[in-house]
């Protein structure tokens, strides 16, 4: 199971309808989580976060992990590969303009 609340760059509005969730994955708005609980791997997207060439900064706190692990992605670039739960803060170029986390269930 991964559990994720993102933070700094954006946060999960009063609906998930500008998500798609792949299969596992769901968002509670009110806890401003996104949960995934899949069997085989599946991404978590939102079109239009980014810019190209632009650089970000991104916190990410993981809550838990249980084998597998969590790609963070602007949909053609991993720039965060986190397999352990923790804070996270990392800058990156953005190649696309998609974030996607990608449950990756080992």
């Amino acid at each position: 199971m991964v559990v994720v609340l993102l933070i700094l760059i954006l946060e999960f509005n009063e609906t998930d309808s500008d998500w798609t969730k792949g299969t596992g994955w769901s968002i509670s708005t009110s806890a401003k989580q996104a949960q995934f609980s899949g069997s085989a791997d599946a991404a978590l997207e939102q079109a239009g976060v980014f810019t190209e060439g632009t650089k970000y900064k991104v916190s990410i706190d993981v809550a838990e992990i249980s084998g597998g692990e969590l790609e963070v992605k602007d949909q053609t670039t991993i720039h965060q590969a986190i397999s352990s739960a923790g804070g996270y803060e990392f800058t990156f170029t953005a190649a696309n303009t998609a974030l996607q986390l990608n449950a990756n269930t080992g």
